[in-house]
């Protein structure tokens, strides 16, 4: 994937400035850390997260950083420890950045799981070996359409697939909308960002009737 930059013109004209490879496959979403020097960037095929300087508007340099999230150990709900592997399948969708600016939190499309991180100042992973705190996701809702059903049923899934994730304000729940149902599930989450395995409720996130 390329990240480009633009410098806006005040008639709103485009003019570009750099352009750089991720170092990622498939960019689904990118952000900006809460005081707006680092750019993240979730991949969805391979599952990197990498993460720019973005504090000299003029200048894009390669990623500071490249974050592997840790692949889960087959038949468990646990990450094996880092430099390990045992299905080579994440899929990043979905990142943002806690209302507190304390930790990151990305979405597994593919692992039906959320990681957190812990940043320091500039929104970097401290940790990048080691989530603050993970949450594997399973429904016993059924998906929004036929195919969607019936994908579920090929796969043998509880799967909803996560695909994008935020904190409320207050920093108490993490809420997450997941592709495959249509879903949204709430979890409590504390300042650090460890997540409560509990799930506190699913909601539909549409109205079935339309």
């Amino acid at each position: 994937a390329i990240l480009t930059t633009f410098r806006i013109g005040d008639d709103g004209t485009l003019t570009k400035i750099a352009s750089r490879n991720t170092g990622g496959h498939q960019a689904a979403q990118g952000v900006f850390s809460p005081d707006g020097s680092t750019y993240a960037i979730a991949h969805h095929n391979g599952g990197k997260l990498s993460l720019f300087d973005v504090s000299k508007p003029e200048v894009l340099d390669e990623p500071v950083l490249i974050v592997d999230p840790p692949e889960l150990e087959p038949g468990t709900f646990e990450a094996p420890k880092s430099g390990t592997t045992s299905q080579g399948c994440p899929g990043l969708h979905g990142l943002s950045y806690s209302p507190n600016g304390k930790f990151m939190l990305v979405a597994d499309v593919v692992q039906n799981a959320v990681f957190t991180y812990a940043v320091d100042a500039k929104g970097l992973p401290t940790q990048p070996n080691q989530p603050a705190g993970q949450v594997v996701c399973t429904t016993n809702m059924t998906g929004s359409s036929l195919v969607q059903n019936i994908i579920g049923w090929m796969f043998s899934l509880k799967s909803p697939r996560p695909r994008r994730v935020v904190v409320h304000p207050d920093g108490q729940y993490m809420y997450m909308m997941h592709e495959w149902t249509g879903h949204i599930q709430i979890y409590s989450i504390d300042e650090e960002g460890k997540i409560d395995p509990a799930l506190l409720n699913e909601v539909c996130g549409f109205d079935p009737s339309l």
